[in-house]
């Protein structure tokens, strides 16, 4: 892993992972990368951060994380996307305009996964919920790409290549109108699902699966970073330790038995332009996929998590192992 002084003194991005209200990591690691609070904000001589979304949910630290974040955007040292978690906060609040109830139901689930931001103070929260608004779903810059869960230009065009359109009633309408009963998705819906959380695949022919919560999952991400990714093998991401239901039985770990490609058929990232991301939960040592995609997101906010960095360059043109920085 690279040292966080091996760049300092070239301009570019230092894009970190999925925060998650891990203010005191955040600011432990802004520190490691050379920057200092200055006049309220977070900055550094040459260098900005991208944020790649999901700043608030799971951990205790909110009012801290969404301080340093907004002044740092709003004093131009820094940069943010939207992450799933902001896209939720939004829904949560937001009324449907003609029936009587909010667009992310207030569900005992939902309840406890936005726990930690309902406590905020009630201005604190409704002012983070309008700067949410504000945060696009994609950026371009500096010769690099950031998105929160997947980079796809189709999904991209079904919205109008708009990349803020979450302060539009309308659209959030749509975007949370989950289709039913077979029908097909809306362009928002979809749109949404696959840049803020990764495209999905069912699992069959093998048996639904449990994620790490224990929610029985039908579907499975999938590694829509990896031009080799085509079949249920290389291309679904079920953990080695996921259990499965057989006969009544749980069984470990998840065995998946088939070589037939993912249908629909997989689009996998084919651009030679550099791609960072979060939302993975990745584990262990932070390394590329290789020279134009990695994740920066290891799982800040759980016991052996990380809060990670990569220091982008402008003028580089490839990724490199060697330019992440953790702190955990």
């Amino acid at each position: 892993m690279g040292s966080a002084g091996s760049v300092d003194n070239t301009p570019g991005l230092d894009v970190i992972g999925d925060v998650h209200g891990m203010g005191d990591l955040l600011e432990k690691l802004l520190i490691e990368l050379g920057y200092a609070n200055e006049g309220g904000a977070w900055r550094h001589d040459t260098r900005r951060v991208a944020f790649i979304g999901d700043l608030v949910d799971r951990g205790k630290e909110h009012a801290k994380v969404l301080q340093i974040a907004r002044s740092m955007c709003d004093a131009g040292s820094a940069l943010i996307v939207m992450g799933n978690h902001e896209f939720n906060a939004i829904a949560y609040a937001t009324r449907h305009p003609t029936e009587d109830r909010y667009l992310r139901p207030h569900t005992e689930h939902n309840n406890d996964t936005h726990k930690e931001f309902l406590e905020l103070k009630d201005d604190d929260r409704e002012a983070a919920i309008e700067w949410f608004k504000t945060m696009p779903l994609w950026r371009e810059v500096d010769g690099l790409r950031l998105v929160h869960a997947c980079w796809d230009d189709d999904a991209m065009r079904r919205i109008g290549n708009d990349p803020t359109p979450c302060g539009d009633l309308d659209f959030m309408v749509k975007a949370t109108t989950k289709p039913t009963g077979g029908a097909p998705g809306n362009d928002q819906y979809e749109a949404i699902e696959i840049l803020l959380k990764g495209p999905e695949r069912p699992v069959a022919p093998n048996p639904p699966f449990f994620d790490g919560s224990g929610k029985e999952r039908t579907q499975a991400r999938v590694r829509w970073w990896d031009p080799e990714a085509t079949t249920f093998e290389t291309g679904l991401i079920i953990p080695d330790q996921t259990k499965i239901e057989k006969d009544g039985k749980l069984l470990e770990p998840y065995q998946q038995h088939s070589f037939q490609p993912v249908d629909p058929p997989l689009k996998p990232y084919t651009s030679d332009v550099p791609v960072l991301f979060g939302h993975y939960w990745e584990e262990g040592t932070p390394t590329t996929y290789g020279p134009t995609s990695a994740c920066v997101d290891y799982s800040a906010c759980a016991e052996r998590g990380q809060l990670v960095a990569y220091r982008w360059c402008t003028g580089d043109e490839a990724l490199s192992d060697d330019r992440f920085v953790a702190v955990g």
